[in-house]
């Protein structure tokens, strides 16, 4: 065994943790030919050795599995849609998916179909937290309900889920310090928790990060795109900053004049002005350089 895992460019460290487990299981011979068909398979596949190594840890059943029970679960995961770097990208975090039966991965889909979510982004959930799988549909409800009890609907509930299945994992307090922090910019608690359910931003993206987009937005007269434009808080701050300066520079001030063109594509926006937000990002920069650089000047002298 250990010979086969050099060939194959494992690290010393790496084939001591396999050969542990391997004698922790007291696995047979047979047994260790099929545990080098299923390592080679799920390298082949696209897991990388050293995320093979740490499956094992948090798994280590996978040692006892023949490679046809492997190619099995692999072809359950297609049924349900699934494509080969998706996954992968479930089986990375999540090894228990190939050693626990399809309902283990199904109850959740059909959990959250039977709250009418789509079929695509409830299999995009179990995507985005495999570990989302451990929770049986009594805690996902009482997760539910906990999100209600700060004044949101069920059905809004479920958009933060789905739009944020991490949210699971957050302390109580994260969905209140968030509306809380929301409202400080002038925001009704009712517009918040919209906000929240309506850009995936808002709940993903850092906190400070966030609150400076909105205040930006706000600070333009562009409050009501917030809600009407579902790209509004995905650009960079530095592009949102450097895309307002140059439109009010180039005398767009009025927020009616600025909406038409500050949440254009890139593509749109270069069409117009013949230059990119890249580009204008660029001379933001070097603006800020200057007047840093100006202000370190004058005060030298003083």
């Amino acid at each position: 065994m250990k010979d086969f895992l050099i060939v194959l460019n494992f690290t010393e460290k790496q084939i001591g943790v396999i050969l542990d487990y391997c004698r922790e299981l007291d696995l047979s011979s047979s047994q260790i030919r099929e545990v080098k068909k299923v390592i080679e398979f799920l390298l082949k596949y696209g897991i990388p050795k050293d995320i093979f190594v740490r499956m094992l840890k948090k798994e280590k059943r996978i040692l006892t599995l023949t490679l046809d029970e492997v190619l099995l679960r692999i072809q359950d995961l297609e049924t349900l849609k699934y494509e080969k770097k998706a996954i992968v990208r479930i089986l990375c975090p999540n090894a228990k998916i190939l050693t626990e039966p399809i309902e283990y991965v199904t109850h959740i889909i059909d959990f959250f179909m039977k709250k009418k979510v789509k079929a695509n982004i409830a299999r995009g959930v179990v995507r985005a937290l495999p570990s989302i799988c451990d929770y049986t549909a009594e805690q996902l409800n009482a997760k539910l309900e906990e999100i209600e009890a700060h004044r949101f609907t069920e059905e809004q509930a479920l958009n933060v889920i789905t739009h944020y299945p991490l949210i699971l994992k957050k302390a109580k307090t994260y969905l209140p310090t968030l509306i809380e922090d929301i409202m400080s910019l002038d925001f009704s608690e009712a517009e918040a928790i919209e906000l929240i359910v309506l850009s995936r931003v808002v709940i993903r993206a850092p906190r400070p990060e966030v609150m400076r987009k909105i205040s930006l937005l706000t600070s333009l007269g562009l409050k009501e795109d917030l809600f009407r434009e579902p790209y509004a808080l995905v650009p960079g701050l530095e592009t949102m900053h450097a895309i307002a300066n140059f439109l009010i520079g180039e005398g767009y001030r009025s927020p009616e004049i600025l909406r038409r063109h500050f949440f254009k594509s890139g593509k749109k926006f270069k069409t117009t002005f013949l230059r990119s937000p890249q580009e204008l990002v660029i001379t933001y920069r070097v603006s800020k350089e200057l007047e840093i650089a100006r202000k370190m000047t004058h005060t030298k002298q003083e």
